[in-house]
C-alpha cells in the first residue's frame, strides 16, 4: 500500500504558501497604490467641464426635439460612429492594449477618427487607461467604480483627478508610445486638431454643401 500522507501534507502546505504569497502579493499592489493618504482628500469639481456637459446635452436634446432635420441627422450619427471607432479600435484597441498591428497609414486613420471624438489625445487617453487597469477600483483608478455607476462612466470627467491617480499615471510605462511621432504630433498639435475636425469641418460641410442653417449644422454636429 502507498503512503499518500506526506505527499496530501506537502500538497496543503503548498498550497497554504502559494496563497500566502498571493496574499502578499496583494498587499503590495494595495500599499503600493494608496502612498498618498486619502483621509484628507476632498473631491474638486471641474465647473468648466461641467458647464460643458450641461450645453452638450441640452444642445443634443434641443437639436432632436426641435430642429430636426433627417440629413443632418445621418450625417452626425455616421461622423459619431466613426469617432467611436476611432476611440475603441483605436485609442482602446490598437495603442493602449496593442491588440493587433498597424502600418502609419492605418494609425493616422486611427488617430483623425479618434481626434473627432474631441476627448483627449491618444497618450493621454492610453495612459489613463493602463493606470485603470493596473489598479481597478482604487484610488488609482480613474474611473473607480466604487464611488459609484455615474461616476465611474461620466463624473470622472467632471472632478480633478485623485491624487494617486496622478502619481501613477507619472510611473506607467507609456515608452512604446511615446517612441511613435503620429502619437506625439497629436498631442503637440491637439487642440487646433480637435477643434477643426470635431467642429469646424462638420458644422461647415453640412451648412455649405447640405444646404442647412448654421444653426442647424451647429445642433445637430453636437447632437452626435
Amino acid at each position: 500500500m502507498i503512503d499518500t500522507t506526506h505527499e496530501m501534507s506537502d500538497g496543503l502546505k503548498t498550497r497554504k504558501l502559494t496563497k500566502k504569497s498571493l496574499n502578499a502579493a496583494e498587499d503590495d499592489i494595495v500599499t503600493d497604490s494608496y502612498k498618498t493618504s486619502t483621509s484628507d482628500y476632498k473631491m474638486d469639481i471641474k465647473w468648466r467641464n461641467v458647464l460643458i456637459f450641461i450645453y452638450l446635452h441640452a444642445t443634443a436634446i434641443y437639436a432632436w426635439t426641435l430642429e430636426k432635420k433627417t440629413s443632418t441627422i445621418i450625417v452626425g450619427w455616421v461622423l459619431g460612429l466613426l469617432a467611436g471607432f476611432g476611440t475603441t479600435v483605436g485609442s482602446h484597441r490598437l495603442f493602449t492594449h496593442r491588440t493587433f498591428k498597424a502600418n502609419n497609414k492605418l494609425k493616422i486613420l486611427m488617430v483623425i477618427l479618434q481626434t473627432m471624438a474631441g476627448q483627449e489625445p491618444v497618450l493621454h487617453w492610453a495612459r489613463d487607461h493602463r493606470v485603470h487597469h493596473k489598479f481597478t477600483d482604487t484610488n488609482a483608478d480613474p474611473y473607480n467604480s466604487r464611488r459609484g455607476f455615474f461616476f465611474s462612466h461620466i463624473g470622472w470627467l467632471m472632478v480633478k483627478k485623485h491624487p494617486d491617480v496622478i502619481e501613477q499615471g507619472k510611473k506607467v510605462d507609456m515608452s512604446d508610445l511615446k517612441k511613435d511621432p503620429i502619437l506625439v504630433f497629436q498631442e503637440k498639435y491637439f487642440l487646433p486638431l480637435m477643434i477643426l475636425s470635431t467642429f469646424a469641418l462638420p458644422t461647415l460641410s453640412v451648412y455649405f454643401i447640405g444646404g442647412d442653417t448654421f444653426s442647424v449644422a451647429w445642433n445637430g454636429n453636437i447632437m452626435r
